[in-house]
């Protein structure tokens, strides 16, 4: 039998409705009814739960095939959150922009480097995209490793797609207004996400 029948068998062998079995393992009802119509797995702690409390091994829960299809499930979930843990560190690192002396000043015939805070030849609107462009990379930043912890794969592909999007306009407005090294400090930011999205679908083909 599979892990739907099986699980279906023990709350009745125990005399359990779907709502008591629920309430016992701390999950909802619709969670318990989606595993036994066999259309989910719980995740390893409430598997865990459930060996527990009708004292049986994991074995006899699963079978071998549903072992191997969970095994890999849980690997591909633990592979999204690093991910999504170092997308957030990568996009919060954009917040260096602001302190780095990197942002070119002209002082007469002289060009210097200065942090874009103590920039003052930008013009004011240039500088305020500047400031809204790298908070909101590093909001998004923040929000992808509450994500990652909170495992809301929902909302972790919107994250990084906003992250890929309004990483691409800072860069291409500090290209515009020729600042190479902001530029390349953002770009260099930007293709280790690539490199990390390439390596993890390699990973999965």
């Amino acid at each position: 039998m599979g892990f739907n029948e099986n699980l279906k068998l023990l709350r009745k062998q125990n005399n359990m409705t779907q709502d008591q079995l629920a309430e016992k393992l701390f999950v909802s009802r619709a969670a318990v009814s989606k595993w036994e119509s066999g259309r989910g797995y719980p995740n390893i702690d409430s598997l865990k739960a459930i060996t527990k409390l009708f004292n049986i091994t994991l074995d006899a829960l699963l079978s071998s095939e549903e072992v191997l299809d969970l095994a890999k499930a849980n690997s591909s979930a633990d592979i999204k959150k690093i991910e999504l843990k170092v997308f957030g560190i990568l996009d919060i690192m954009c917040i260096a922009l602001l302190f780095l002396p990197i942002f070119a000043q002209s002082n007469g015939q002289i060009i210097v480097c200065v942090p874009l805070i103590f920039c003052t030849t930008l013009p004011l609107w240039i500088s305020i995209l500047y400031f809204l462009l790298i908070g909101l990379v590093s909001v998004i930043g923040i929000g992808e490793i509450i994500t990652a912890y909170l495992s809301t794969k929902k909302y972790s592909t919107l994250l990084q797609s906003l992250s890929f999007i309004i990483c691409s306009i800072l860069i291409l407005l500090l290209i515009a207004n020729q600042q190479p090294y902001p530029a390349a400090y953002s770009f260099c930011l930007m293709l280790a996400k690539i490199f990390i999205i390439a390596k993890t679908y390699r990973k999965k083909g």
